[in-house]
């Protein structure tokens, strides 16, 4: 009885480890091997469209950086004579 489960165990990881593998690469396809859906932009339209900025709406409202999550470690502790 072990040994059954043992395998059935085995299989359905083997499985579950295919399907990622196949999903995996059927992403991989669409995202390189499809061609893109508009031409390259010519000197006429690529004067007619606007340049947007692509900035975090966070970021663009402030001038400050973000804090970090997590300080760095105290170098007070870390100099010794």
């Amino acid at each position: 009885m072990h040994r059954e489960q043992s395998s059935l165990y085995q299989s359905q990881a083997v499985n579950a480890i295919y399907l990622e593998i196949v999903s995996a690469r059927r992403d991989y396809k669409v995202k390189y091997d499809t061609p893109p859906t508009s031409p390259h932009p010519t000197p006429s339209t690529a004067a007619a469209t606007p340049t947007l900025l692509h900035q975090h709406p966070t970021l663009a409202r402030t001038s400050r950086p973000p804090k970090p999550i997590w300080p760095p470690p105290s170098q007070t502790g870390a100099q010794t004579a």
